[in-house]
Order: C-alpha cells, then sequence, then structure tokens
C-alpha cells in the first residue's frame, strides 16, 4: 500500500514537473512516429518483387523464374527507403524543435505582456482615483468644463487602451493553449491575468 502511494506522488510530481510545451512535444513525437511507422507499412510490400514468377511452356511444362535485376532493384528501394524515412524523420523533429522554440518564446512574451499589464491597471487605478478628485473638482465648479472634458477624454482613452489590451491577452492565451492542446495552461494565465 505505501509503495503504491509512493509510486502515485511519484507520478504526480513528474507530471507536476512537465512543462506545457513538454507536453506539446510528446504529443507532436506521438504524431510523427505514427507518420512515419505509416510510411514504413506502406513500404512493407516491396518483398513482393522477390517472389518468383510461375510459367508454362509446352516444351519444360511448369517454371518458376526468379530475376537478378528484381533482387538488386528491391535492395535498392530497401535502402532509398531508410535514407527517405531517416530525411523525413529528421525534417520532422527539426521542425518540432523549431516549433517549440517559437512557442517557448510566445509564451514567455505572452507572460511578460501580462505582467506589463497588470502594472498598467495599478497605473490605471491610480488614474481612478484621479479621476474621482476631477469629478469633485468639477462638481463644486473648481475646473473649467474645457479641462474637465480633456481630462475625461484622457482618462476614458487610457479605459479604452486597457480594455483592448486586456481582451488582446485573452486571445492570444486561448490560441497558446489551443496550440498547446492545454486547458490547465489556459487558465492558470486567465487566473493570473484576471488577479
Amino acid at each position: 500500500m505505501l509503495c503504491t502511494f509512493l509510486i502515485y506522488i511519484s507520478i504526480q510530481i513528474s507530471h507536476a514537473q512537465n512543462t506545457p510545451t513538454q507536453s506539446y512535444r510528446q504529443y507532436k513525437t506521438t504524431q510523427i512516429d505514427s507518420q512515419i511507422n505509416l510510411t514504413n507499412t506502406a513500404k512493407k510490400n516491396l518483398w513482393l518483387n522477390l517472389v518468383p514468377s510461375p510459367g508454362y511452356s509446352i516444351r519444360n511444362g511448369f517454371t518458376l523464374s526468379f530475376n537478378l535485376n528484381t533482387l538488386s532493384q528491391y535492395y535498392q528501394s530497401v535502402q532509398a527507403n531508410k535514407i527517405e524515412i531517416e530525411r523525413l524523420r529528421f525534417q520532422m523533429y527539426n521542425a518540432l524543435d523549431t516549433d517549440i522554440y517559437n512557442l517557448e518564446n510566445t509564451l514567455t512574451l505572452l507572460k511578460t505582456d501580462i505582467e506589463i499589464y497588470k502594472m498598467e491597471v495599478e497605473i490605471f487605478n491610480n488614474e481612478e482615483k484621479i479621476y474621482t478628485i476631477e469629478s469633485g473638482r468639477y462638481t463644486n465648479h473648481r475646473t473649467t468644463i474645457l479641462d474637465w472634458l480633456k481630462y475625461k477624454n484622457s482618462y476614458q482613452a487610457k479605459k479604452l487602451a486597457l480594455f483592448t489590451t486586456h481582451k488582446t491577452l485573452i486571445n492570444r492565451i486561448n490560441q497558446i493553449s489551443y496550440k498547446l492542446k492545454n486547458a490547465e495552461l489556459g487558465s492558470a494565465l486567465l487566473i493570473s491575468l484576471n488577479n
């Protein structure tokens, strides 16, 4: 019982240490391997070229003929297929590494943009306090209408910019969580964004 519990804990710890790109790499590696296996399977029927050809003649009766040219072609095609599969494997894994590098950069940029957004929200909260003070000054007739409208327009433009940034970040989070097929990452980033 204790052994089972320790195995369960170690699995949970290893699961928790998987980064989003590691799980994406595992998913894509499985896809690449299945594509390569499919390519291998499609080329497996080449051995049928080695089957002797049956024939019949009145003089000799039934005969079986074996062509050495077919044997050499079979060997060459097997070697060419091995080279092609290795080239395909190299290209696919190279593309995967590039894709993961780009995803990691995108994820890092997204996290940085979320931190910048949080700082902008803090600044905007101060702006909101100033707006409340300016609103009170206007209602008490301590500010002209022109100054009040200029400040109000500036405040609303900042509010709109912050709203647009928020929606853009939500869209980017949804895109990267969909790309990585990791809803937990998206939820964590959304929670981080809204806190």
